[in-house]
């Protein structure tokens, strides 16, 4: 079974095109073993946050910022990597 990871962000700031550009990067490092979900926000909120199965692993909202660096995508795919079997 696919191991989900969830990323909820602000769809009124834009920041569907951060989140697909993160979807194709996981996609690509586990390919067929990840169940990818986005969901944006109407609202403004300035949220990122990225959830691997039910673990909060990037919080935009708690100072992390966006996967803009090459140490953030490891610490997630790093989560990735623990919670897969």
């Amino acid at each position: 079974m696919p191991l989900r990871v969830t990323v909820l962000y602000c769809g009124a700031c834009g920041y569907k095109p951060k989140y697909e550009r993160l979807r194709a990067e996981l996609e690509k490092r586990f390919p067929g073993a990840l169940e990818m979900r986005g969901q944006g926000t109407q609202e403004v909120t300035g949220w990122f946050e990225v959830t691997v199965g039910s673990r909060l692993v990037h919080s935009k909202k708690n100072g992390d910022g966006f996967v803009d660096t090459d140490a953030k995508l490891q610490r997630i795919m790093a989560a990735i990597q623990a919670a897969l079997p």
